[in-house]
């Protein structure tokens, strides 16, 4: 097989062009190539810097990972690049160059490099492939063992192939050979240089243990350590239990046999610097990499057309909903056939959310999960339904006295460590850690999970903050240094980085669509430290030695162990982590906060995918104000001073489009849609001697179509289907007489009309639509005999034309190509994450708009069984702010030009 030089490769190359424009440093990128030794052709490897993005990232914070500070330094760099390329991988392969780059498998054998030069690139077709447990990276640490230790193989041999080949490189400077240089040039038929050994039995034994047959055995591997560590354990390995009776390993054996020749060969370069030398593999060494047979490993099929699955991870331990909360599904969502072009690139190319607008078919449960459950199933579905109602008490939350209670035995527990007159230093560090992290959750609102993961980075205070990291992350400002935290804690603590969460989509963002997107949306959020905690934390870092970045360090069981103990102290038996991580999202949602905004503010990552979340963004400023408001009342409920004053709440609700924002990765600005409405409103009103007829006519009718609709859109918040599903919203009798009605909105619903809504039509809506009316009779009255007025009929309310002046039906696609036309190139359903947004900039509350959008999960819907929504205060609240949005937009009723210049009076 012929390989190109990457030099010469025009994917290499294009690559390193697409990235150079997007600001990135194409060096790095350079030299992250040739340290994984990427395929010239780079053939699949967006799925590769996917997941070599994630190891990195899940690299730094392990101690000893790499030798040299070189690689230490660029790894930020690298998991920027890589998180780019994957989030852009879409937009990449459209370069004939990069056709192959988002290459997708046909079917469960179909390992993309396979056949394409595996042998000679083993590591990258290794890290190709995810374990069949884990298919998101880093999988979560509920996954099954056998997954969390197959990411750390992965994650070991990575890390130890780049080290080895960049050793190399520095033992070998004195002879003239360039390590970049010589990949760059390299077009060999064999893997070189071979650094510490060949990887192409490393691949293909890594490749198969991604397969469930072989979780026993991955469940034995090492667990999280150092490199040295980790390869000193795997060289370790006891091949016996693998032998035949002939006393040859079999087929797991040779697998094992060549990680364990790998990191021995790797443990001898990290202790001993063994120089590299050229040699021939043993016999036992050589066996078929794969032969006739294909041995790709577990292979990851993409989505498939017309069928979206959702995960849901099984939350915290919580006693108020059974067992049952452990269990863990995958909801399968697939077209039923209610509207044409359902996949879910269809959909967000739309501005839809796809869990929003497929059918819920299906849940898919572990079969061990099932057993005596389903009546805890039915049990725990009762206790959902009733969630959402208010109540005096909120079970599931501390009390003001055990909150109280509970901080005050958590100081003392903190200051008893840090004042170092504690008897048994070790268990008082343990104590202490514990009591920080429940004091943590309880600031931030944030899982056990992830507090317990929380990082810190020291900064200059003059230094812009815009991190990209997925953890929380304390922000200290640099000076003195850790060393004199205990002097000047406070002044040191700068706050607490809140990484912004968002959906996973699926497609990219439209270039014409970013840019309109400005200010680009924020990475995070910076949440002053107003109970104090950053403080005790930073006091605490400053009694500590780190070499990472962790705050706490310890292992999970050891941080659960350390928290639980504490809260079985007398007075606190009722508390639990859930309940204490609750403490603050139930003050944000008293105090009026709408959900997506409690789920940024407290990263819950497990809400990333909500449909709300698509057509939600938020200004950080007012994030910030937020969370301020619910954590003073937190300090009251606790009996303490704020350490931050109250942020300064502004006389009016802020309703620009300027200012960093978080959220959804579009919503369209206000003053586009303004604009747009102000071309369509200048077109309508044409100068009356102009004659419409022929292309005239049918360009003034798409005109005059698209106002009104937009006018509907914007009013009722109904969606663009292909099928008239709103007919509900044009009067039913024949006289002209213009008065307010309600309709049930059933635009894209299921046969049990679960997702129908109100929709309240005002004077001014309705006396659009029955201009829209007037406007088609005149219009079919001008086209008689070529249209069929039954067939218009039959489609209306909205009726287009083609080019050959045929009736058509309004559809998405000709929403967005008119829209385009305008110099808007929004999605055909962009109005409902615009609508959103802007009614909560404009003081309307979460349940408001979630009923007027039809947004809600099982318990929220506002007239479930067990629902107490006041639709009178709904009206009395949405009316006024759509008013007040419409003017701002200048829509108002404009009656049709093709009408008699008698009938436009008035």
């Amino acid at each position: 097989m012929k390989f190109s030089a990457p030099v010469q490769a025009p994917a290499h190359q294009s690559l390193i062009a697409a990235c150079t424009d997007a600001g990135f440093d194409p060096m790095a990128l350079r030299r992250l190539l040739w340290l994984i030794n990427a395929h010239p052709d780079l053939v699949a490897h967006a799925q590769v810097f996917e997941h070599v993005g994630a190891l990195l990232a899940s690299a730094q914070s392990l101690p000893g990972i790499f030798r040299e500070h070189a690689l230490l330094d660029e790894l930020p760099q690298w998991i920027e690049l890589c998180r780019w390329i994957s989030e852009r991988r879409s937009a990449l392969s459209q370069a004939p160059a990069l056709a192959l780059l988002d290459r997708k498998p046909q079917h469960e054998h179909d390992h993309p490099l396979l056949r394409h030069g595996v042998s000679r690139h083993g590591l990258v077709a290794a890290l190709w492939n995810c374990h069949h447990a884990a298919l998101d990276y880093p999988p979560d640490e509920r996954r099954p063992i056998a997954a969390l230790r197959y990411f750390q193989l992965q994650l070991q041999t990575l890390a130890s192939y780049m080290q080895a080949r960049f050793t190399y490189d520095q033992t070998r400077a004195g002879t003239g050979y360039a390590g970049l240089e010589h990949f760059e040039h390299y077009d060999g038929p064999r893997e070189w240089p071979i650094a510490p050994s060949p990887t192409s039995d490393v691949g293909l034994a890594i490749r198969e243990l991604s397969l469930a047959e072989h979780d026993q055995v991955v469940s034995l591997l090492p667990e999280v350590q150092t490199a040295q560590d980790y390869a000193k354990a795997m060289a370790g390995i006891d091949l016996s239990a693998w032998e035949g009776a002939d006393g040859k390993p079999d087929r797991i054996g040779r697998y094992l046999g060549s990680l364990k020749r790998y990191f021995a060969r790797y443990a001898n370069l990290l202790t001993q610097g063994v120089v590299f030398r050229l040699y021939r593999r043993a016999r036992s060494e050589r066996y078929n990499t794969g032969g006739r047979q294909r041995r790709p490993g577990y292979v990851n099929l993409p989505d498939v057309a017309g069928v979206f699955m959702q995960h849901q991870q099984a939350p915290d331990f919580d006693e108020d909903l059974d067992d049952f909360a452990h269990f863990e599904a995958t909801t399968v969502f697939i077209d039923i056939g209610l509207e044409e072009d359902e996949e879910t690139s269809a959909l967000e190319a739309a501005g839809l959310s796809p869990a929003e607008s497929l059918e819920p078919t299906l849940q898919l449960y572990a079969s061990q999960e099932i057993g005596t459950k389903l009546a805890e199933l039915r049990r725990q579905q009762l206790a959902i339904e009733m969630q959402a109602q208010p109540l005096p008490f909120f079970y599931a939350t501390p009390t003001p006295v055990e909150l109280r209670t509970l901080h005050g035995f958590l100081l003392r527990r903190v200051e008893r460590h840090l004042a170092g007159n504690a008897k048994n230093r070790a268990q008082a560090r343990l104590e202490c850690i514990g009591a920080l992290i429940l004091l943590t959750m309880l600031a931030l609102g944030q899982p056990l999970r992830r507090v317990r993961e929380l990082r810190f980075e020291v900064m200059e205070p003059s230094e812009q903050l815009s991190l990209r990291t997925e953890h929380t992350t304390l922000i200290l400002n640099a000076g003195a240094g850790l060393g004199a935290a205990l002097g000047a804690p406070a002044v040191l603590t700068r706050g607490f980085w809140i990484p912004a969460i968002g959906p996973s989509y699926k497609t990219d963002l439209p270039e014409a669509l970013s840019k309109m997107q400005e200010p680009p949306l924020a990475p995070g959020l910076l949440l002053p430290d107003c109970l104090g905690i950053g403080v005790l934390l930073t006091r605490f870092l400053g009694s500590e030695h780190r070499t990472n970045k962790r705050v706490f360090g310890i292992e999970p069981s050891t941080a659960k162990q350390a928290v639980m103990q504490l809260l079985s102290a007398p007075g606190l038996e009722r508390l639990t982590p859930v309940r204490v991580a609750r403490a603050l999202p139930t003050l944000l949602r008293s105090l009026g906060a709408d959900a997506p905004a409690t789920w940024l503010l407290c990263a819950e990552t497990d809400r990333s995918d909500e449909p709300r979340m698509f057509y939600t963004q938020y200004r950080v400023d007012t994030l910030i104000r937020l969370h301020g408001r619910a954590s003073h009342r937190l300090a009251r409920q606790l009996g303490i001073t704020p350490a931050t004053a109250l942020p300064r709440v502004p006389a009016e609700a802020i309703t620009s489009d300027q200012g960093m924002r978080v959220g959804a990765r579009f919503v369209a600005p206000l003053g586009v849609v303004h604009d747009l409405l102000r071309t369509l409103s200048a077109e309508i009103r044409t100068s009356r001697r102009t004659p419409l007829f022929g292309a005239l006519l049918v360009a003034y009718h798409a005109s005059y179509t698209l106002y009104t609709w937009l006018y509907s859109a914007l009013s009722t918040s109904m969606r663009a289907l292909t099928s008239p599903r709103a007919n509900t919203l044009f009067l039913a009798g024949e006289d002209d007489a213009v008065h307010a009605f309600d309709a049930a909105l059933s635009d894209k619903d299921d046969e049990r009309s679960s997702r129908a809504r109100l929709a309240i039509v005002d004077a001014s809506l309705c006396l659009q639509l029955q201009n829209y009316r007037d406007h088609v009779d005149n219009l079919l009255q001008r086209l008689q005999p070529q249209i069929d007025r039954k067939q218009a009929a039959d489609w209306q309310p909205f009726v287009v034309l083609d080019e050959r002046r045929r009736l058509a039906p309004l559809t998405p696609t000709w929403v967005a190509g008119q829209l385009a036309a305008r110099g808007a190139p929004l999605p055909a359903n962009f109005h409902r994450a615009f609508l959103r947004t802007q009614l909560l900039a404009r003081g309307v509350t979460g349940e408001v708009i979630d009923a007027f959008l039809g947004h809600f999960n099982d318990g929220e819907s506002p007239f479930g069984r067990f629902s107490s929504f006041d639709y009178g205060l709904h009206r009395a609240q949405l009316m006024p702010a759509l008013q007040s949005l419409h003017e701002a937009l200048e829509l108002v009723p404009i009656k049709s030009r093709l009408l008699h210049h008698l009938d436009r009076r008035g």
